[in-house]
């Protein structure tokens, strides 16, 4: 098996070797033939999935390593400007005139992990001449928790540089950001998680076999996850094609009774 690390996430290549690692071998049937994969792919409860080259053909199977990185969560969520940048700051600092103020009500969880005097940009969702082309930028001013009890929300305030006051009160904008929660530790792609009704877990490749592995996700971004679990820095996990393996998994298991519905789902 060789590894290619490409870029900061590396995707692994399979090719074939003396041992067929993998199960990695030319079956009987060939891609839309009449074999079914799930004739071709084995399952073992204590190893997991072996399978042939054509279920990884037709999966366009992925692999990428575990690494060691950090993982800086993001914030996005949507806001409503409610006092335009000519008006008079009603709150501390003063020096915010200028400013144009939004608000948005988020999940409490969310709110907790803001940052004080969070840095933000604004994309305006609105669209209209002079404003959609434009992103501002500002910060966190405010997290009120007066309405949580009545609608479980926390109300946050934003202030966002407006010096050409060309944001209206009602327009809409994205609230962008990073959170104050960072991750040190072990990193896999975001296509490599699974989040199922069973838990959330990887496709580990161990010896012959794809090894389903229970982990934890502990902090996220767009691009990848922080984990705890039993894997390893190093080992290659699927981050193409881990929902195909699943159902696949989940087809071998339900082979005596063909028609039914699975039990579980990706969620």
């Amino acid at each position: 098996m060789l590894l290619l690390w490409a870029g900061i996430i590396g995707q692994v290549s399979l090719e074939p070797t003396q041992g067929e690692p993998l199960g990695l071998r030319e079956g009987p049937g060939s891609l839309g033939g009449a074999v079914h994969l799930t004739e071709l792919a084995q399952w073992d409860p204590q190893k997991g999935l072996r399978v042939p080259l054509e279920v990884v053909r037709t999966f366009s199977l992925q692999f990428c390593p575990v690494r060691k990185g950090t993982v800086t969560p993001k914030v996005s969520f949507e806001a409503q400007i409610y006092r335009l940048a000519s008006e008079e700051p009603q709150v501390e600092p003063k020096s915010m005139k200028g400013s144009a103020w939004a608000t948005a009500f988020v999940d409490p969880k969310v709110a907790s992990e803001l940052p004080k005097d969070l840095e933000v940009r604004a994309v305006p969702k609105t669209k209209k001449e002079g404003v959609s082309e434009k992103v501002f930028v500002g910060r966190l001013v405010r997290v009120d928790d007066t309405v949580l009890p009545a609608i479980g929300k926390v109300e946050t305030l934003f202030a966002l540089r407006d010096p050409g006051e060309v944001l209206s009160v009602g327009d809409w904008v994205v609230i962008q950001g990073e959170g104050a929660e960072r991750w040190s530790g072990l990193v896999i792609p975001r296509g490599a998680l699974l989040r199922t009704t069973q838990g959330p877990f990887v496709y580990v490749q161990r010896g012959d076999y794809l090894q389903r592995v229970a982990v934890t996700p502990v902090c996220e971004d767009p691009q990848a996850v922080g984990i705890k679990g039993e894997v390893k820095e190093g080992e290659a996990v699927v981050c193409h094609g881990a929902e195909s393996l699943w159902l696949l998994e989940l087809s071998l298991k339900q082979s005596n009774s063909k028609g039914r519905e699975f039990p579980s789902r990706v969620v």
